[in-house]
């Protein structure tokens, strides 16, 4: 894909959705140029295409009924040119995971959008928390995904409880985030999919703390050297977990794992490389289970 497929695809009928992925030979021009002919399109996703720049976030804030923009992976772009997505206002999902030139500014700008649903910001530039204050007042806000932002802790956590509608909360690989942190989210229990896989500075307590959170239907907690065969039976109050994640968490036994076969609702646990058990003792528990799929290997 280049500059000149784009020039034809700009000629075609109305197209709604487009996907753009790894092209490395597209420009800004050609961007430019498909926009002005397709300038109705709902989604747009740019992913590794490492040739935009800034120029492209400018034309892309004049779209009018763009609804879900991806930009994956985008290297070359930067919060000056990103923070004009937020004159988008018929936005509601924005993935910009793995851009690392995209920080703070952006998370500000698109923090005012009026129909926001989603936001991923996993592996991005550090967000401040001022940036994080400001993001907490996007109310309409269901999801968002702060994975691998080792920078923010509890004061950046508190100023993010506040959204009334978050459902889903990535946070894994947070290594800042302590058991305070979470206490502050507990605070507030409408979450249903939580993932604080590989933040190892969480406890016993953070895990009472994510017990109060009975509306999870989704858990991360992979290599948590908290996890134990004491610590997951705080899990046990969790009765509408589905699904579960506790891999790579080597304090974990077959006593522990027992204790998850009690949680009634949950469909799917992944325990690979969890040492303390081996193949006799997870049939035992596809054998009391049938219904739940074990995920080993």
């Amino acid at each position: 894909m280049d500059d000149a497929a784009l020039d034809v695809i700009s000629h075609c009928a109305p197209l709604e959705f487009l996907e753009l992925v790894n092209c490395r030979r597209i420009s800004d021009a050609g961007i430019i140029a498909l926009l002005r002919g397709q300038p109705a399109v709902r989604a747009l996703l740019l992913g590794g295409c490492t040739g935009l720049t800034d120029t492209t976030c400018h034309a892309l804030a004049g779209l009018r009924e763009l609804e879900d923009l991806r930009l994956v992976r985008c290297e070359a772009l930067t919060d000056e040119g990103v923070a004009a997505v937020g004159q988008i206002v018929s936005l509601e999902h924005l993935n910009l995971n793995d851009s690392t030139g995209v920080g703070s500014k952006t998370v500000r700008a698109v923090a005012r959008l009026p129909r926001l649903r989603e936001l991923r910001l996993a592996g991005t530039a550090p967000i401040s928390d001022e940036a994080l204050r400001e993001l907490g007042e996007a109310q309409t806000l269901e999801a968002l995904s702060l994975a691998e932002h080792r920078d923010i802790g509890a004061a950046g956590l508190f100023e993010i409880c506040g959204l009334e509608r978050l459902v889903e909360l990535g946070l894994r690989h947070c290594l800042n985030l302590v058991d305070d942190a979470l206490a502050e989210l507990a605070r507030r229990p409408t979450l249903r999919v939580l993932d604080v896989a590989g933040c190892t500075q969480l406890s016993r307590a953070g895990l009472a703390h994510l017990a109060r959170i009975t509306t999870l239907c989704e858990l991360g907690l992979a290599y948590a050297p908290s996890v134990n065969d004491e610590t997951v039976e705080l899990l046990t109050s969790l009765k509408e977990l589905v699904v579960l994640s506790v891999a790579y968490c080597p304090a974990l036994t077959s006593a522990g794992l027992a204790k998850l076969a009690a949680l009634p609702a949950l469909k799917q646990v992944d325990v690979r490389q969890t040492l303390g058990f081996g193949p006799s003792e997870v049939g035992s528990l596809r054998a009391r289970r049938p219904e739940l799929e074990v995920i080993d290997s």
